[in-house]
């Protein structure tokens, strides 16, 4: 028994090998030149159920990724009949352009958490997950671009409305984090992670010597920021009846929520531009 079922672990790898070897699930890659073989036929009884199991969810996934050249072409034509954005001289948010901003970011995680729910569940197998990597890049732009066009709103336009609200953001984490504006130690870690990833969010970091990422003084400047921008800010980061503003992996209320003070953090803002 241990011979057949060392047999077949070692049946399962060379033919998970002999894909990958042959580009069959790099990222990115044109879904029309993915593919997968059938399942060996001398593969043992005993793995030969799971496995069978395992190529099925993978061939189904590369089967939806069939669509992705034809979505994107179709996107893409409504795509480049939007307007092109010319950012505002002056660095304002309004509070419409957020708006339509957390409407593409919801569409577009809801959409991709749904996918991913629904192809590869919660306990996927190897080949499901090499399948589903795969093919992931290019699902992503599919629907990246889809959650945009319901808001009518360009890359550069999400790039710049992000960039303002990050800025506004990190206004807030600095000044919550110099006047000790937490709780627990739980939070003043929280609020160090959120200022390490703003910063990067939005560029304004370097790595010195020891790798360790510190500020880029001319790439952000604090006291730049409008007061407007920061209200706006502290108005959508967090509702909890509502989607409030996020991005990849900033979370204002994960692991703990941060409660800021709008009236210290506003007067600290209160020299900025209106």
């Amino acid at each position: 028994m241990a011979n057949k079922q060392s047999a077949g672990v070692f049946a399962a790898v060379l033919w998970l090998a002999g894909v990958f070897t042959l580009g069959v699930y790099l990222p990115g890659l044109p879904p029309e030149k993915m593919k997968i073989d059938d399942l060996p036929v001398e593969l043992p009884q005993v793995t030969k159920p799971e496995l069978i199991q395992d190529q099925s969810q993978a061939k189904n996934i590369i089967e939806v990724s069939r669509d992705i050249p034809k979505d994107f072409n179709y996107l893409i034509k409504l795509y480049d009949q939007l307007a092109p954005f010319n950012p505002k001289r002056d660095p304002h948010l309004t509070a419409e352009q957020i708006e339509r901003f957390i409407t593409a970011y919801d569409a577009y995680a809801a959409e991709m958490k749904n996918f991913k729910k629904n192809t590869i569940g919660e306990r996927p197998g190897v080949q499901a997950v090499f399948a589903y990597y795969g093919m992931i890049h290019n699902y992503h732009r599919v629907v990246k671009m889809r959650a945009q066009l319901r808001v009518d709103m360009t890359d550069e336009e999400a790039d710049w409305i992000r960039d303002r609200i990050m800025e506004a953001a990190l206004f807030a984490v600095l000044s919550a984090l110099e006047d000790h504006q937490y709780e627990s130690e739980e939070q003043k870690q929280h609020l160090e992670s959120l200022r390490v990833n703003l910063y990067t969010v939005i560029g304004a970091f370097k790595n010195n010597e020891k790798e360790e990422p510190i500020p880029v003084p001319e790439k952000f400047n604090r006291f730049a920021v409008p007061r407007s921008n920061i209200e706006l800010f502290l108005d959508y980061y967090y509702r909890p009846n509502r989607s409030g503003i996020n991005w990849t992996k900033i979370h204002f209320n994960r692991p703990t929520l941060i409660q800021f003070n709008r009236e210290t953090i506003m007067a600290k803002a209160a020299n900025n531009p209106p």
